[in-house]
């Protein structure tokens, strides 16, 4: 089973994993050259794909980064901010 892992924010990364191992790993900022880039790691993504001769349709699983609490502390800042 592939599951490919997809970080998105500051320092964009992919990673491949296979059957729980680690398989390939890359950030966006070392093919585009742009220092902690929050561009989406089209490069990244395909570096890891290459790393193992896959397509997305080889890929069992999808993996999203996000962390919600800096997504609620961002809402509630909202709040505070336009509904005193």
């Amino acid at each position: 089973m592939y599951i490919l892992g997809i970080n998105i924010g500051r320092n964009t990364s992919a990673a491949l994993v296979k059957d729980g191992l680690l398989i390939a790993c890359a950030e966006e900022e070392r093919f585009i050259r742009e220092k902690g880039t929050d561009k989406f790691p089209r490069h990244a993504i395909q570096f890891c794909l290459d790393y193992e001769n896959l397509s997305l349709a080889d890929i069992d699983y999808i993996t999203y980064s996000y962390d919600l609490s800096i997504g609620v502390f961002r809402l509630f800042l909202h709040f505070l901010r336009y509904f005193p």
